[in-house]
């Protein structure tokens, strides 16, 4: 069995300190078991058995760690999926339109407005996720104003 071969970029006495330094990272953690774990000698599949991580996501993590040193293992993970169609200045103008006009829309009148301004079709679930989500717009029902009451209103409610 080959054995995995670490980059001095630590001693054990440096790896110590940044385990206690990132005692509270559980993700980080667990990868500086890993690479500690190779430099005191240990195979790399008995400490992938400890960890209880597979042998691929721990060479990832020798990998990472070789090439860019303790950055490679506590970079968080990169956006992954699909980029959205609508740009920060879409999402605002959308906003302004869904908030200020003072009308009420539903999800079916804002996945019609993405269409007609920006000429993107939306599931509704991805209506969903840009009008909940990325706008943060509530749930919030909305009522009805009444601008047109009589001045005695109180007393009209108040006989019948």
């Amino acid at each position: 069995m080959r054995v995995a071969k670490v980059k001095e970029h630590h001693t054990l006495d440096q790896i110590d300190e940044l385990l206690k330094e990132y005692r509270t990272d559980a993700e980080v953690y667990v990868r500086l078991l890993y690479i500690r774990g190779l430099k005191c000698g240990i195979k790399s599949k008995v400490i992938a058995e400890v960890l209880n991580k597979s042998p691929q996501i721990c060479s990832k993590w020798l990998k990472n760690y070789n090439e860019q040193g303790l950055d490679g293992i506590t970079s968080k993970r990169t956006k992954s999926g699909v980029k959205s169609k609508l740009d920060e200045k879409d999402l605002e103008k959308l906003s302004k339109i869904l908030t200020e006009t003072g009308q009420y829309y539903t999800l079916e009148d804002a996945r019609d407005i993405i269409y007609l301004l920006f000429n993107v079709k939306y599931t509704p679930k991805q209506t969903w996720v840009t009008v909940r989500k990325k706008l943060k717009l509530s749930y919030g029902k909305p009522f009805i104003n009444y601008s047109e009451q009589p001045e005695d209103h109180k007393a009209i409610l108040k006989k019948n």
